[in-house]
């Protein structure tokens, strides 16, 4: 095997790690937006919280920008006045943090490996 094959396989295997991690970021934040929707529209919270929120998969990067609203929402107590909490945003964000790690520790198999490949038509 020659230099060139050598690097060009590292590099398809950097493609294809990279395709991995944008694709469970972009699958939990599907499934980060679903969720925090199910309890939006179960606690009758306002359109700016939902309107206002986005979800952005960069390289190897997850962004989520929000209203502060949503903060304040998960709180138990806002200036000493006792409200509801959602659970919203911790629990649903740290819920999902912990699918996110998991997925990328073990889930890239040799079978998920060769999906990805297939589907880009990189050569392993």
């Amino acid at each position: 095997m020659s230099a060139s094959q050598t690097l060009s396989r590292r590099s398809n295997k950097r493609v294809i790690e990279q395709k991995f991690i944008e694709q469970v970021l972009k699958e939990e934040a599907q499934n980060i937006e679903s969720v925090q929707d199910d309890i939006f529209s179960n606690r009758n919270i306002s359109n700016v919280i939902r309107s206002t929120r986005s979800f952005s998969v960069s390289g190897k990067t997850l962004t989520l920008r929000h209203h502060i609203r949503q903060r304040f929402d998960d709180m138990k107590k806002v200036r000493f006045l006792k409200q509801k909490s959602t659970g919203a945003h911790n629990k649903v964000i740290w819920g999902h943090f912990n699918n996110i790690i998991f997925k990328l520790a073990y889930g890239f198999t040799k079978d998920v490996k060769n999906q990805i490949a297939n589907q880009y038509n990189i050569e392993i």
